[in-house]
């Protein structure tokens, strides 16, 4: 804001002239433009902060709403103070997944208020043990009001590409099984249609089963692995498919009770194990796996086993030189042990023949002296 003042004809005592005054207000701030103090006759006032933070929040139309976290010059701030600036970050991400400006304004707009409004309590009032109680406390609330509509909206979506794709297979799969002038290739592997259908089912319950409970951090991400339900539908078919695949050429049997694995004359077991393989959709990888890791270790000896006559003759020999000079190598240790015995045995009785020899020293000097004493007294 610019202040001018016209004193070119500023009143004299005893005149009646009054000093005229204009002001351009073309730069003054807007309601919207945040952190601008407008004063006269002194400097804006320092923002405020806390013993090591300042906290500023900017929520414009147009802008990415954000909190800012500074730190106050000259100082560090503690683990504490720093780990609860991460949780609010961390809180803040969680609420743009959730609530999208653009498609839920109000409930963003009151969260983010409130969640700005924690964080300048917390870190510019140096309340952080208080802070992290409210944020926790705030994080149970939007647990609490949103788990419902959150979970609701991903069933509906999984739901929807789960007709989106089943819809189509359980018509193929009516065509195969009583269609006019179906090959026989497809009529004799019809089932593996409805199998995947089943998976489909399986994966959309899967879902409701497992996710029962829902914590602040599975708001924005319902899965661990992050693939979208079309991606997640697909990828549990292809895996249902292999599933199909050993149990057709039993290189895997199950037998549960009555049930048998041998599907493919049965449509009731074909969905059956489809459904399973969907609701078990998070250790069917897993599964799998484990069996093409079997597999391939069983190519590999195989393989192994296909080696030429002259390749495994060498191994052979190679094998026995090796077992020779390992014996050898043992031999020489013993006779190195035996040896070393002996010398010790022979160090023992050296010191032993020394100790003798000193005794007996002893002995004789006595004696003789003894036979000197006897001289003398006669």
């Amino acid at each position: 804001m610019t202040v001018s003042v016209n004193t070119q004809n500023r009143a004299t005592p005893g005149s009646s002239q009054k000093a005229e005054v204009s002001e351009n207000t073309q730069n003054l701030p807007t309601p919207t433009d945040e952190f601008t103090t407008v004063s006269f006759g002194m400097a804006p006032p320092e923002p405020s902060h806390g013993k090591y933070y300042a906290v500023r929040s900017r929520h414009r139309a147009g802008a990415r709403p954000s909190i800012t976290f500074h730190v106050v010059p000259n100082t560090s701030p503690p683990d504490d103070y720093i780990s609860l600036e991460i949780e609010i970050e961390r809180t803040l991400a969680v609420l743009r997944v959730l609530f999208s400006p653009k498609r839920n304004k109000e409930k963003f707009d009151e969260y983010f208020g409130r969640l700005a409004e924690l964080a300048g309590a917390a870190l510019e009032q140096d309340q952080v043990k208080l802070g992290r109680v409210a944020l926790r406390a705030f994080q149970d609330e939007i647990v609490t009001r949103e788990t419902a509509m959150v979970k609701n909206a991903y069933i509906q979506r999984l739901g929807s590409w789960a007709l989106v794709f089943g819809v189509p297979a359980i018509v193929f799969y009516l065509y195969c099984r009583y269609g006019p002038g179906v090959p026989d290739l497809l009529h004799r592997y019809r089932e593996f249609v409805s199998m995947v259908a089943g998976s489909f089912l399986g994966t959309w319950l899967s879902f409701s089963i497992r996710r029962q409970q829902l914590s602040f951090w599975d708001l924005a991400r319902l899965e661990e692995d992050s693939l979208d339900p079309s991606i997640r539908l697909l990828f549990v078919a292809g895996l249902t498919v292999v599933v199909g695949l050993l149990f057709a050429t039993k290189a895997v049997v199950v037998t549960i009770g009555g049930f048998n694995s041998a599907f493919l004359n049965s449509g009731t077991a074909a969905v059956l194990i489809g459904c399973l393989c969907g609701i078990g959709e998070i250790g069917l990888p897993t599964a799998v796996g484990r069996r093409a890791s079997e597999f391939v270790a069983v190519l590999g000896g195989a393989f192994e086993a296909g080696k030429t006559t002259a390749e495994m003759e060498a191994e052979k020999t190679a094998a026995q030189e090796k077992a020779k000079a390992d014996e050898q190598a043992a031999v020489e240790k013993t006779a190195a042990q035996e040896k070393a015995k002996a010398d010790e045995q022979a160090a023992v009785e050296k010191t032993a023949a020394q100790e003798k020899a000193k005794a007996d020293e002893r002995a004789a000097a006595e004696k003789k002296a003894k036979n000197r004493r006897t001289v003398v007294t006669e």
